[in-house]
């Protein structure tokens, strides 16, 4: 047992009573903690783990918070103001709950588990891959709170569910969420989530977002990342889809101290369609990694992926694609691409693209770049009257904007290549 996994087990051993009086999980923590302790809390040296950077989780003795500090949401970006928000890993409100005429439930996992306990324990830990890395028996281990989204057969979210994920203190404290998004056959939802903390945070966050694709249904999952201070932040999203069923995932890092996002996508029946975005702007010594696995297990299925990343001073960036095409995934299609603006000779990333293939009739491709600002276009709008630093801001805008050209929603979009123009013009300045 190394010394981190051996630390997180004696602080769930102080914080277990308190923990299950938040959540009660019962035998699933219990689970958890013997998976955890079987597999340990990652190592440097693991494949997986070559691009994280995990010295100070592993250096630093971490306590469990167990007081929400006041929220100042006057600098939030407008749009979610007035969200859900969920402060250093529970709900603000004790009784965020909505049940509505149709079937549709929306609130906290804590009131999930209160309203409606059988249908969250279908669910829990379902798509969650306890026993591949540490880290996932650790969120099952220490969640306390979350997000739930459920959506009955053919009803059709027509307003976004809008949250936030809000962290905030100095005490190096751990806080850990479980979000879960059900659709059911023919119904559909789009989740918008806000992930940001203060600048004299230095928690360590670990989410995991379990979403479920019922036959012909439809989960558009977006999350905007603005982190600040010394925030850890792990990020990882699992999903299942049916027959016919479509899942969109964007996440979009614009500030980042220490950041690993992860996507683990699975098609259980065939004509099922994924499109995963995301985009992350690095700047000084941030650091952000996306990791995607991709499992084809079925025939006629495909999946687009589109990950880009502006990187300036010494910012180090990481992607990771792995599409597993089963022998029984005929008709498969899948497609990625990761793209990067580097923008400094001290700027850092690694991409590695990996296709696992093992049928014949497939369409399968990847494609990975490295580049700089092209002079020829700034200098086409130089000459046009642009001035130097706002030419260089249209054309990353432009570049950072591609990866949400599958996100539908419009507003959202916008709003999103806003936030993206205002961070790169501080950076500029």
């Amino acid at each position: 047992m190394n010394r981190s996994t051996d630390k997180f087990l004696t602080l769930f051993q102080e914080a277990e009573a308190h923990l299950e009086q938040l959540l009660p999980l019962g035998q699933r923590r219990l689970k958890a903690r013997a998976t955890f302790e079987h597999v340990g809390f990652p190592m440097q040296k693991m494949e997986k783990w070559r691009n994280s950077h995990l010295r100070t989780i592993r250096e630093t003795d971490w306590v469990f918070e167990r007081t929400q500090p006041a929220v100042d949401k006057t600098q939030w970006p407008e749009r979610f103001r007035h969200a859900p928000v969920f402060v250093n890993g529970v709900a603000e409100s004790d009784d965020f709950w909505e049940e509505r005429t149709d079937g549709v439930q929306i609130g906290s996992l804590r009131a999930a588990l209160k309203h409606t306990p059988q249908r969250v324990f279908d669910h829990f830990n379902k798509n969650n891959k306890e026993d591949l890395f540490g880290t996932f028996a650790l969120n099952t281990l220490l969640v306390t709170d979350g997000l739930w989204v459920y959506v009955p057969k053919g009803i059709r979210v027509e307003t976004p569910v809008l949250a936030v994920q809000y962290s905030s203190g100095k005490h190096h404290a751990v806080n850990h969420l479980r979000h879960i998004l059900v659709v059911e056959e023919a119904a559909s939802v789009d989740v918008q989530m806000l992930q940001i903390s203060t600048p004299d945070d230095n928690h360590f966050i670990q989410d995991i977002t379990e979403c479920f694709v019922a036959d012909r249904g439809i989960i558009r999952r977006h999350v905007l990342q603005q982190f600040q201070g010394e925030t850890i932040c792990f990020s990882t999203a699992f999903s299942t889809q049916g027959e016919a069923s479509e899942y969109h995932s964007n996440v979009t890092t614009l500030s980042s101290h220490n950041t690993r996002n992860e996507q683990h996508t699975r098609f259980d029946k065939p004509d099922g369609v994924a499109r995963l975005g995301g985009l992350y702007l690095a700047a000084e010594k941030e650091r952000v990694e996306h990791q995607v696995f991709i499992d084809h297990a079925v025939p006629d299925c495909e999946s687009h992926e589109k990950f880009a990343g502006v990187l300036s001073g010494h910012a180090q960036g990481a992607f990771t694609g792995h599409i597993l095409v089963r022998e029984d995934a005929q008709k498969t299609n899948a497609f990625q691409a990761s793209n990067n603006m580097v923008l400094s000779d001290d700027a850092r990333v690694r991409s590695l693209p990996f296709l696992e293939i093992y049928a014949d009739d497939v369409k399968c491709s990847h494609g990975a770049t490295v580049g700089k600002l092209d002079d020829e276009a700034l200098f086409y709008l130089r000459s046009r009257g642009i001035g130097a630093e706002e030419a260089k801001r249209i054309l990353l805008t432009s570049f950072a904007a591609a990866t949400l050209e599958d996100v539908e929603d419009e507003n959202y979009k916008q709003f999103v290549v806003d936030e993206i123009q205002s961070k790169l013009a501080a950076v500029s300045q």
